[in-house]
């Protein structure tokens, strides 16, 4: 790709931080489907993604590519709170668990099979396929709405639309997501990313501010004062900070340390991925039968071990002693995340439920983004310390392998990268303890 269109690297990742920071509307996407509905935004978004990915996979213009790939974050922020809360407002009691699994189980295997689909279409057809498969898929998701959902009710709201809670919101989002992409890169303490803190830390209290006194407000800050939702919201931030960077760090360590290729190293981590699939509808029966409490607790705490495992990896780790904590990483996360899930819609009104629905989804990518900037900021530190360590002289840490101390250093961050991940998904059960009541909201009306 960088060579066809004529790009650096440095520039090809901004195809990556466009999606990540045009994502930020989720939140808007799920009030949007409160009020003009979940149906209609979800044609709307699906329609949108289609049409950026196939001009994506026709355009040389690497400029057009991340205006493309923008507006297919867009897409993806119509997408994801209008099928969640269509999944989550349509089934009741059991059925209602084990339709959120399988949405979550779609979820997780567009995730896994996604590099590895990648890296197909790179060997055999090129990589505009990458793009153009989006359209004949999104063309039968539409084809499939329209059809079972021919009586679905679709009650257009008279509300006006808060769009100084919108501009401040999504201001706020983008300095931060920024921050967190690209702080590291910038410097922490550089002009451009001191600016941007101070922006983000401004325009949220602004937001603040016009949500307290709208009467029709973007979001509802009232939804926090409830425990299970508080609850649901923080633990999922912090499983996917630890999630992305396991995700991120292990691909690394696999490329840089073990010398798979990339697709390789997606295929390895395909046991990860396909656990979750595996036990997430185990992990929606017992948030049925059992509440939500304790299902996120032992999640966590597996989640916890499973980090303990694979942090412990060095230069002469093979891949099978790495295996079992990939395993119990994934088993641990498809316990839980049902639970979280309906933590944080249950308490929600239903004529909220595309706006809980979008701070899930918010979240997520939040604490995605956060996990992979404070593990790679903790990666650093410690590997330039131990690299300077053994080479007795201020060196260039890169984070990549190569000579015995930089493999070294390499190393020995990673290990406090993962350290910081695992004493976060320890924090996140004290949280599930303290927030989340043993059975959702909803649960005990079913019952």
């Amino acid at each position: 790709m960088a060579v066809e269109l004529n790009s650096s690297l440095d520039t090809l990742q901004w195809l990556v931080i466009a999606f990540s920071l045009a994502g930020v509307v989720v939140i808007a996407g799920g009030r949007f489907t409160d009020i003009y509905g979940k149906r209609r935004i979800l044609i709307i978004g699906t329609m949108l993604f289609a049409l950026s990915s196939l001009i994506a996979g026709f355009t040389n213009s690497v400029l057009l590519m991340i205006i493309c790939r923008a507006f297919m974050g867009l897409g993806a922020a119509l997408i994801l709170p209008s099928s969640l809360a269509i999944v989550s407002s349509s089934f009741v009691g059991a059925q209602r668990s084990m339709a959120l699994s399988i949405w979550i189980c779609v979820i997780w295997l567009g995730q896994s099979i996604g590099p590895t689909q990648g890296g197909i279409y790179e060997s055999i057809g090129g990589w505009r396929w990458i793009f153009w498969d989006n359209v004949p898929l999104s063309a039968i998701a539409v084809a499939i709405v329209l059809w079972s959902m021919k009586g679905y009710p679709e009650v257009k709201k008279e509300e006006r639309i808060d769009y100084g809670g919108l501009i401040t919101l999504t201001v706020t989002l983008l300095a931060a997501m920024f921050v967190l992409t690209k702080g590291n890169n910038y410097g922490w303490t550089s002009f451009v990313t001191i600016s941007l803190i101070i922006a983000a830390i401004v325009f949220g209290i602004i937001f603040l501010i016009i949500e307290c006194k709208h009467p029709e407000p973007l979001v509802e800050l009232s939804l926090f004062a409830k425990r299970d939702l508080l609850g649901g919201n923080l633990v999922n931030l912090v499983c996917n900070f630890s999630f992305s960077a396991v995700l991120f760090f292990m691909a690394l360590y696999l490329q840089s340390i073990l010398l798979f290729s990339a697709f390789t190293t997606g295929l390895l981590l395909l046991p990860l991925t396909m656990s979750i699939l595996i036990v997430t509808p185990i992990g929606g029966w017992l948030s049925h039968h059992f509440g939500l409490r304790w299902p996120t607790v032992i999640g966590m705490g597996l989640i916890s071990f499973g980090l303990y495992i694979i942090m412990y990896a060095n230069a002469d780790t093979v891949y099978l002693n790495l295996l079992p904590g990939l395993i119990i990483l994934g088993v641990g996360l498809g316990i839980m995340v049902t639970a979280i899930t309906q933590a944080s819609l249950d308490p929600a009104p239903k004529e909220q439920t595309g706006l809980a629905s979008g701070i899930f989804k918010a979240g997520s990518m939040l604490g995605g983004t956060l996990g992979v900037a404070v593990s790679m900021s903790v990666f650093d530190y410690y590997g330039s310390i131990r690299l300077n360590a053994l080479t007795g002289a201020k060196t260039t840490f890169t984070g990549l392998g190569g000579t015995a101390d930089k493999v070294a250093a390499f190393v020995y961050g990673y290990k406090y990268a993962m350290g910081i991940s695992m004493l976060f998904a320890i924090l996140s059960i004290i949280i599930a303890i303290v927030l989340i009541r043993g059975v959702g909201a909803r649960a005990k009306a079913d019952h």
